[in-house]
């Protein structure tokens, strides 16, 4: 950053630090619970509780969560969550009655939410595509024509993949299913030569192997990338603010040195005080949840069961999570 520039962001601070921080509704509301309330979708790694069991939830959107709360309130915050997969959850959702959410912009839109979120910055990035047995010759979507390619009907996944197969012109054999399960089964009983889906949805089932024990791989060309986004309802615009500064910070927490980034995320995060932040609730915040990265590491990367690389749900030049103006 300029010398010119930092004289200005200086003098804007200022301005902002000479008024009192005024907490709006839903500050005030997580100030009483000392609690911020957070819903996602489903989606493995990111928002999900252990099939047949009724214990906490877990996952990326779930630390998030965790994050948020530590810096609006401080260590001693609770964070309360919900997999969002009723009708009840999404009608809580229209009613204000969540802190943050984590949406895709189709949930967004099949759940009438439009009109009712303040849209923040990408959380997470979804990425579509198609996974093929370990052994199997195939590298690239061209390899499959001809091939049987399996999918879930109606989904993000096959919107990608037939675009995908239309722009390269490949001729498959398509076989849909309406549930999972099925699909699940079909792939690992070789009815398919390969399956397109959400890579976190395809990396369970690699994980899982089904009954023969099959070792998949993702193929490296992505169908589509699918953004969940950070979403704040529409009562209180320093919430919204502040929740943007949360992610932002973290993400930037791993960022390579340089630029404007060049004294790391710490001076960036502190610049957001004047909304409402404790001095040092950036350190604290990462001390009580990790970076980015780490939490990313964590839930789907090395550190989990899902084995996914980061891909594009990293800072710029290496991902488009946080694309930094020029120095």
């Amino acid at each position: 950053m300029s010398g010119r520039a930092l004289a200005v962001a200086a003098l804007l601070l200022a301005g902002a630090a000479a008024v009192p921080a005024r907490a709006g509704p839903v500050i005030d509301r997580i100030a009483a619970a000392r609690a911020v309330s957070c819903g996602a979708e489903e989606r493995p790694g990111v928002a999900a509780v252990e099939e047949g069991s009724d214990g906490p939830a877990h996952g990326l959107a779930v630390d998030l969560c965790r994050a948020m709360a530590v810096a609006a309130l401080g260590p001693g915050a609770q964070a309360r969550f919900t997999v969002m997969d009723a009708a009840k959850d999404f009608e809580a959702a229209r009613a204000g009655a969540f802190d943050v959410l984590f949406l895709s912009a189709g949930t967004i839109v099949s759940q009438h939410l439009a009109d009712r979120i303040v849209l923040g910055a990408p959380a997470f990035i979804e990425t579509e595509a198609v996974m093929v047995p370990e052994a199997s010759p195939v590298r690239t979507l061209h390899d499959l024509s001809g091939a049987s390619l399996c999918f879930m009907i109606g989904t993000g996944a096959q919107r990608a993949l037939e675009a995908a197969l239309e722009r390269d012109g490949v001729a498959v054999k398509r076989l849909g299913f309406g549930e999972d399960v099925e699909l699940r089964d079909a792939y690992n009983v070789g009815r398919c030569t390969a399956v397109a889906g959400d890579a976190t949805f395809l990396a369970e089932v690699r994980q899982d192997g089904g009954v023969h024990g099959l070792k998949s791989r993702l193929l490296d060309a992505p169908l589509a990338l699918d953004p969940v986004f950070l979403a704040t309802g529409t009562a209180d615009g320093r919430w919204s603010a502040m929740t943007a500064w949360v992610l932002q910070a973290l993400v930037l927490g791993s960022a390579p040195r340089s630029g404007w980034t060049g004294a790391g995320a710490a001076p960036l995060a502190e610049a957001a005080t004047p909304l409402g932040f404790r001095p040092g609730w950036y350190a604290e915040t990462v001390g009580a949840t990790g970076t980015y990265a780490e939490l990313w590491a964590k839930n789907l990367g090395a550190g989990s069961d899902l084995k996914l690389p980061p891909g594009p749900n990293q800072p710029w030049p290496a991902g488009t999570m946080v694309v930094p103006a020029s120095p």
